[in-house]
């Protein structure tokens, strides 16, 4: 595996699920956070592990996997809709950067 190709994606889809949750209006509550995965521009997979404040932990790993947190308890992780995460966030879509050439 290509480690210099793979960096820049991986960073990408950090970054992208940290602005998402952070930009986040339909937060269920203010002690939560919300992180979704978001695909890779060349298709590869990703994953991505969340930790709540317990020490509980659950690993996404399929594009718009979701996981939201609160202060007690395990990550509660569902699928969320990528139309309405893409609508919801249009703006952080827009400042993507374009997909590394390979």
């Amino acid at each position: 595996m290509n480690t210099s190709r793979l960096f820049p994606g991986l960073v990408v889809v950090v970054l992208s699920a940290t602005l998402l949750a952070a930009c986040s209006s339909t937060s269920p509550s203010s002690s939560s956070t919300r992180v979704v995965l978001l695909p890779q521009a060349d298709g590869s997979s990703s994953a991505l592990v969340v930790r709540s404040n317990n020490d509980f932990e659950e690993t996404l790993s399929k594009p718009y996997q979701r996981a939201t947190t609160a202060t007690r308890g395990a990550p509660v992780v569902d699928q969320a809709d990528p139309a309405r995460v893409q609508a919801e966030h249009k703006l952080l879509f827009e400042l993507l950067p374009p997909p590394v050439p390979h």
